[in-house]
């Protein structure tokens, strides 16, 4: 979804219905039509076009259903290299 550049810094992925969300930071922004987010435990959450959540890593696995898309942005992959100037410099 993203630029080659772009992966030092976040990844996107598109979400849509039988996606099963690992578990990690991410910020989920729905962009048509509404999707539910069913964990292991509680009530399903819908996210219907122009909502955005915060999803934390304690959320745990969710399974998605619904007829909508939304995007969902996550931190670096773990396996990414530190990129040229984004290491702190010695004071």
């Amino acid at each position: 979804m993203l630029p080659a550049a772009a992966d030092d810094f976040f990844r996107a992925e598109l979400i849509t219905d039988g996606a099963v969300l690992s578990d990690a930071i991410s910020v989920l922004v729905g962009i048509e039509n509404s999707l539910q987010l069913q964990g292991d435990e509680g009530v399903p959450v819908t996210i219907d076009r122009g909502d955005t959540y915060l999803l934390p890593y304690a959320a745990g696995l969710l399974r998605v259903s619904g007829t909508g898309r939304a995007i969902r942005c996550l931190p670096p992959a773990a396996d990414r290299p530190a990129s040229a100037g984004t290491e702190p410099t010695p004071s």
